[in-house]
């Protein structure tokens, strides 16, 4: 496109579509921070089609530009016609400096990171997203030099990414604490896989809502009083995720923990961690009310058993695992005190037989989900959560894999089934593998 090229009138219903509803449309199709998207071809072909459709749009449309994503490979004349085509508001800006360049080296194919950075360096103040991909050092002393100094008061979601396969093959990939000096008070989700801050200097980040810890390899583990200094300097946050996460130096003996009296959502995978499970055990979560848990023995639902006080406040729990024992499952009802929605996408049988050996956590249940696509297991665990107590008040969710044969519609008109249907509020769903997303899309009584 140029910038000389100006709209052609149109008579169809396009141009009515809002900006918003552009920009999701446009984002969908080009996936500048979403790999899943890219498999629908290269971006530049993809923008291409769309822009041919809606070409008008596109050159006066802002927003549309506003999320860049940018790589060791792009050169400086595009980036600096996406940066001009963004104008002058709020920037999403996504760095990929973990990627190897695609294009033969040198200065006509690939830029040096410097140019790049001082490229993007004064567009840095209107940014209100950043992502960081990290694979190199030679990034560390750029951004660094780029980012401080310069005021990010509009900056709301930060993310710092380090992928495992450089963790795991670099010994020298190091972020140091003072790479980005003071953090904007304005942030409201950061999301880490290293920690870059001086954490003894962290002002408090009152507007901070979520905080993400994913993807830390063992190198990389956050040393325990770095870990909460910054819980203490997140005291409003809201939703919290521990994604594959240990710590270091924990000591041995632990007092109770005043961290995060607003949370309400919890996500934690343990990968048999028992410093993340000493962590959960001695939290005084007051608000919890939502667990995601991501298990893969008994081992880590043992862990979990320990923070016997977080079960017992949750109302939803959601637990994706394998390998889990009945015994283990109903050890886990009985710690829990009003628990009213259980979703598991992995454990189905064993689930009804374990609230079967708990009643009364089964008679608080409102919902609960179940993966499953064999007719007999689904009839079975139906009539099993009928039999359990008062019908009215309950919801059932039914998750069938999409590479299992769907459920046929004999089974759905089956007798017993329709009788079922009419008693339970059923619904199904084929998706999987279960995001945690889904865990709010339950079958409960109007």
């Amino acid at each position: 496109m140029d910038d000389g090229i100006q709209a052609l009138p149109v008579e169809n219903y396009i141009d009515r579509l809002p900006d918003d509803v552009l920009q999701i449309l446009f984002l969908t199709a080009c996936g500048p921070f979403f790999s899943a998207f890219r498999a629908f071809g290269e971006a530049r072909r993809v923008i291409y089609m769309v822009c041919s459709r809606w070409f008008h749009l596109a050159l006066q449309s802002r927003l549309l530009w506003s999320s860049l994503r940018v790589t060791k490979s792009q050169s400086l004349a595009n980036l600096r016609y996406l940066l001009r085509r963004s104008g002058p508001g709020p920037l999403r800006l996504g760095l990929h400096f973990n990627e190897a360049p695609k294009r033969r080296p040198g200065p006509k194919h690939n830029p040096p990171l410097p140019a790049i950075m001082a490229m993007l360096a004064p567009h840095f103040p209107r940014l209100i997203s950043l992502v960081l991909y990290v694979g190199d050092t030679d990034v560390i002393p750029m951004l660094k030099s780029a980012v401080n100094g310069i005021a990010l008061p509009n900056l709301r979601s930060l993310s710092i990414r380090q992928y495992s396969f450089f963790a795991a093959n670099s010994t020298t990939l190091y972020i140091p604490p003072a790479t980005f000096g003071s953090v904007p008070a304005s942030l409201h989700s950061l999301v880490l896989s290293i920690i870059p801050f001086d954490c003894a200097t962290l002002p408090v980040l009152p507007n901070m809502c979520q905080l993400v810890f994913r993807d830390m390899q063992r190198s990389n583990f956050p040393v325990w009083s770095d870990f909460i200094l910054l819980c203490r300097a997140t005291p409003n946050v809201r939703e919290v995720s521990l994604n594959r996460v240990g710590f270091q130096l924990v000591p041995s003996t632990l007092a109770p923990l005043d961290v995060w009296p607003q949370l309400v959502k919890l996500h934690v995978a343990l990968g048999g961690n028992p410093s993340v499970a000493r962590f959960l055990a001695h939290g005084d979560f007051v608000s919890i009310d939502v667990l995601y848990i991501s298990v893969i023995s008994d081992v880590d639902v043992t862990l979990l058993l320990q923070a016997s006080s977080l079960l017992a406040k949750v109302s939803r729990l959601f637990m994706d695992g394998m390998r889990v024992a009945q015994i283990t499952l109903q050890a886990v009802f009985d710690t829990t005190d009003g628990l009213e929605i259980f979703h598991t996408p992995t454990i189905g049988r064993a689930a009804l037989l374990a609230l079967q050996s708990s009643p009364s956590t089964a008679r608080k249940l409102k919902a609960v989900g179940v993966a499953m696509h064999d007719p007999s297991e689904i009839l079975a665990f139906a009539e099993g959560w009928v039999a359990l107590s008062d019908v009215r008040r309950r919801g059932m969710t039914l998750w069938t894999p999409r590479r299992t044969s769907p459920l046929s519609p004999s089974f759905l008109r089956d007798p017993a089934m329709e009788i079922l249907k009419n008693t339970l509020h059923i619904k199904f769903r084929t998706v999987y593998p279960i995001a945690a997303s889904h865990f709010d899309d339950v079958a409960l009584p109007a």
